[in-house]
């Protein structure tokens, strides 16, 4: 039962049993020991992402806003990128991937991110290119979860069909190695979300990747 155990412990643990590589995405503005737990489980994850520079929505009425909006000041940005990056690397863990909250990729943000010490992108289901900034891009393309009123999984037909979705546009353009990468969301997975991930982690067929493998693919 998912509430038997610490959240992130489960997910490492799924993760050790079936050999599948996971990086946690993690917020700057935790004090040091906290942050320094994220990424140091009992059952380690293979990495930390930086989580966005403070992990503030700056417009609630927009629910396409994000951290950073129209009217920023990139060096602005970019110095909260930089201190977010210097936490993570006191606390042991340093990491040149980041996550914008909310999937929210404000150019602003993309000019900002290389001066912050930044080298990698993950947001969801974008373009597979490195970006005009210098930036690479590893995104993430399945949701386990469906959002609105109550967050809940968003059921093996729907996740499948968007995964043999995935796999068909990649025959199509000939990008046979090109990765898929998974999105979880371990503070809100309900009971159906972690037992679909036991089995659908389990399918032999995947060849499962770190993040730094999954680049070079």
């Amino acid at each position: 039962d998912a509430g038997d155990i610490n959240r992130e412990e489960k997910l490492a643990r799924i993760g050790a049993l079936y050999h599948s590589a996971e990086y946690a995405a993690a917020v700057a503005t935790f004090n040091d020991a906290t942050l320094a737990y994220e990424g140091k489980t009992s059952i380690e994850l293979d990495e930390v992402s930086i989580f966005g520079a403070a992990y503030r929505k700056q417009s609630e009425s927009n629910m396409f806003s994000g951290e950073v909006i129209d009217g920023d000041d990139v060096d602005d940005v970019a110095a909260q990128v930089a201190a977010a990056s210097a936490r993570f690397a006191a606390a042991g863990a340093a990491t040149p991937l980041f996550v914008p909250p909310w999937n929210n990729i404000h150019p602003t943000l993309l000019a900002a991110l290389p001066a912050g010490g930044v080298e990698v992108l993950s947001g969801f289901d974008g373009p597979r290119r490195r970006e005009t900034s210098g930036l690479r891009r590893l995104d993430a393309h399945l949701d386990v979860m469906r959002w609105g009123e109550a967050p809940r999984f968003r059921g093996r037909t729907r996740f499948l069909g968007r995964l043999r979705r995935q796999l068909a546009e990649r025959r199509r353009h000939g990008r046979w190695s090109e990765p898929i990468g998974l999105l979880t969301h371990h503070l809100d997975h309900d009971p159906g979300a972690w037992r679909f991930l036991d089995q659908f982690l389990a399918q032999p067929a995947f060849d499962w990747r770190d993040w730094r493998g999954a680049l070079e693919a």
